[in-house]
């Protein structure tokens, strides 16, 4: 009988992350999924030179199928082998299962419970080190430098990347991370459906890897439309910079500065994509234009055509995303941790909706969190108040929560920062207000210090908010809810794309 093996590669983290410079991430990141590249990725080429077939791989992770169990054996010791010899620190974790023919949808399942448990009992180092603070040993060779079709440049460090603003100096980054939800249970309900069509082995494979290239095919796409909707929404001004106009303000790229190159004079990107792999992404971009860019690829990655045969199941890829907003000289290794578990944040809001909403039928929401972090904290602080923040927030409907980031972005932001122009100081005074959690307080220094706004013909005493929250106020009708506060944090550090 024929043998199923499933590998998934361990300490991908450790290897990215090693070196702290943006191109060696992106390098480290470029050589887990080249291992996964048909035909001469590590993983084809070991399966090819021991007589087994490879079903998907992808992420670093992979699916095989052998005639023989030796034969699978081999492949997996290859794998390792090289892995080990590379000096990587990578390794696979393998499961192996026997199955007849035509079961394979039905064994699969096994197979994966098989790794699941291996994983679990894998040995973990001890060595203890503050993550973001390690240095690479090895010299670190002059980084090369990669320039779009456009001509922009892509940025090798956090210096190069936060762009140029006139009037509002800052050094903020944002890391985000970006998974996509249910993937796992859509996958499992698909091979469910595939045992009960009783589909042909052959045929389970065709689909499952026609399945695996759509959902790599689609992430990696959703990331260049990303790059070229930058391209597009930042114009070039009469000094020849690219500029991001908002209100009184505009950002500019950064300029090439290496004048023995012969391309002197470009751009930088104000981003960087860390990490894709299946159905995750990492990147790290100029805090100011984070929460726009990843609402973009989120609806990207929602709405993107699929290829003839994907199933329904598969069509769209609705996500948790998680912002972590830091300082660009925080340790790098640990910002990334920290927007995974503003992510996780945000997956756990769309999961508890999801069953309590739609009965756990359908697509989960898309849920998009963020925490400012200007402290350099390990821990996400505790709001002032119980209702202090509407965090997470769907990415754009209403029907799991009070309000959604769209509404957020488009009906409310521009309304404040219309009326607070040129009254930053009677916001922060609003923002103390607010986070004594009673909106008698908001009310009183609204009426206290009105704002002249242009246009008006009275100085304004109430915000321009919207439904369930009150104008007078910023909270709700019974006043133990608010978004003041979160329309406050973003005051200074969105930029809206133009849509």
């Amino acid at each position: 009988m024929p043998y199923l093996g499933i590998a998934d590669a361990s300490g991908i983290q450790n290897y990215i992350f090693r070196n702290a410079e943006l191109r060696a991430i992106a390098d480290a990141s470029q050589t887990i999924e080249k291992m996964c590249l048909s035909p001469n990725g590590l993983y084809y080429r070991c399966a090819a030179a021991h007589k087994t077939e490879v079903m998907i791989a992808a992420g670093g992770n992979a699916s095989f199928r052998a005639i023989h169990l030796e034969d699978l054996k081999a492949t997996f010791r290859a794998i390792s082998r090289e892995l080990l010899e590379g000096g990587t620190g990578l390794e696979i974790i393998p499961a192996i299962v026997e199955y007849q023919e035509g079961k394979l949808a039905e064994i699969y399942q096994q197979a994966v419970r098989q790794l699941e448990r291996r994983k679990l009992t894998q040995p973990r180092n001890t060595d203890f080190q503050f993550p973001g603070l390690e240095r690479p040993a090895e010299s670190v060779k002059r980084e090369q430098r990669v320039t779009r079709k456009s001509g922009y440049v892509l940025p090798n460090d956090l210096s190069k990347m936060i762009a140029e603003e006139v009037d509002v100096k800052t050094d903020l980054m944002a890391i985000v991370s970006i998974d996509g939800l249910g993937m796992g249970s859509r996958l499992l309900k698909w091979m469910e459906q595939a045992q009960v069509k009783n589909i042909a082995d052959a045929d389970f494979c065709t689909q499952f890897a026609l399945w695996s290239d759509s959902i790599t095919d689609r992430w990696a796409l959703a990331w260049e439309n990303a790059l070229s909707k930058i391209e597009q929404v930042f114009e070039v001004n009469g000094n020849g910079k690219p500029t991001l106009k908002h209100q009184q303000r505009s950002l500019q790229f950064q300029q090439e500065t290496d004048k023995e190159s012969r391309d002197y004079g470009a751009f930088y990107l104000p981003c960087r994509k860390i990490y894709q792999g299946g159905d995750d992404l990492s990147f790290v971009c100029d805090a100011r234009i984070a929460l726009s860019l990843t609402a973009f690829i989120v609806r990207e990655l929602e709405t993107l055509s699929v290829p003839e045969g994907v199933d329904d199941l598969f069509h769209s890829i609705p996500c948790s995303a998680g912002v972590l907003f830091t300082d660009s000289h925080f340790p790098f290794i640990r910002a990334v941790l920290l927007s995974e578990s503003v992510r996780k944040a945000a997956k756990k809001a769309s999961t508890l909706m999801h069953k309590d909403k739609m009965n756990n039928e359908g697509n989960p929401p898309s849920y998009l969190d963020w925490w400012l972090n200007r402290q350099g904290a390990m821990e996400r602080p505790e709001p002032a108040f119980p209702g202090a923040t509407q965090k997470p927030y769907p990415l754009h409907t209403t029907e799991y929560a009070l309000f959604s980031w769209e509404t957020l972005e488009t009906d409310v932001l521009p309304g404040m920062w219309s009326q607070f122009a040129s009254a930053r100081n009677k916001l922060k005074d609003l923002q103390a207000a607010a986070e004594t959690g009673d909106p008698a307080a908001v009310r009183r220094q609204m009426e206290l210090r009105p704002v002249a706004v242009a246009g008006h013909e009275n100085p304004l005493t109430t915000l321009t908010f919207v439904a369930p929250f009150q104008a007078e106020s910023g909270f709700n009708v019974i006043g133990d809810s608010t978004i003041l506060l979160d329309v406050i944090e973003l005051y200074d550090i969105h930029f809206p794309f133009p849509r």
